[in-house]
């Protein structure tokens, strides 16, 4: 439904549930056929959602993710274009359901230390990239191909650029490992032409070719 209230009823702003259930569920193929549509209409469509894990009506982001994939959803909620919505006591880590019809909290809970200092430590860099760098007009999405040359749809690979500014994002939303190569892009619209087309990692990134090139990058969530 995100997409038929952006694209047809001309929302400006709409929340993407789809996000939080299917990161949550690893519904992984699902989601990125639900973002590889807008790309293969109007991207910059993508900028109108606001990603969320958690609202008011759900339950918190540490009770639905746990401890450990709520970094790594946290970090591409941050990092897609569109607008990243944290909920109340997501980065403390406070698993009380905050409905809109209670007056008060009913648990006593502290924020849990150790969850704030690693948002501030691998979410907050990552941030503060995307408010500057990742935008709907030149996001790119990227597919992963295993050795056995299939796309691997548990693994969402995404570059973005804004000037000399560049990010790469990839994820792997399943329990388990993989391997595979990442080069060519998903189709997307191309405005000018009004064709679809596809991109390399490298053109995308804004990055050239040559022998004697040397590429230097941080990787934000795990720098020291």
């Amino acid at each position: 439904m995100e997409g038929y209230f952006v694209r047809t009823l001309g929302m400006h702003r709409v929340y993407n549930s789809a996000f939080m259930n299917m990161m949550r569920d690893e519904e992984n193929a699902k989601y990125a056929r639900s973002s590889r549509t807008p790309l293969s209409s109007i991207p910059t469509i993508m900028k109108r959602y606001v990603n969320f894990m958690s609202n008011p009506d759900e339950r918190t982001a540490v009770d639905q993710f746990g401890t450990g994939q709520v970094f790594r959803v946290a970090v591409m909620m941050s990092t897609l274009p569109g607008l990243p919505m944290f909920g109340h006591g997501q980065i403390e880590g406070f698993t009380e359901k905050y409905g809109m019809e209670y007056r008060w909290p009913r648990y006593e809970e502290n924020p849990d230390q150790r969850l704030v200092d690693r948002h501030q430590r691998e979410v907050a860099p990552c941030s503060s990239v995307a408010g500057s760098s990742l935008k709907a007009a030149t996001f790119c999405s990227t597919t992963s191909s295993t050795r056995a040359a299939r796309s691997d749809e548990n693994v969402f690979a995404y570059s973005n650029r804004n000037g000399d500014e560049r990010a790469l994002v990839v994820y792997n939303n399943r329990y388990g490992s993989t391997r595979g190569t990442i080069d060519h892009s998903a189709a997307y619209a191309d405005k000018g032409s009004g064709q679809l087309r596809q991109q390399r990692l490298r053109d995308g990134l804004g990055l050239g070719g040559g022998p004697g090139v040397v590429l230097a990058f941080r990787d934000s969530p795990h720098r020291p």
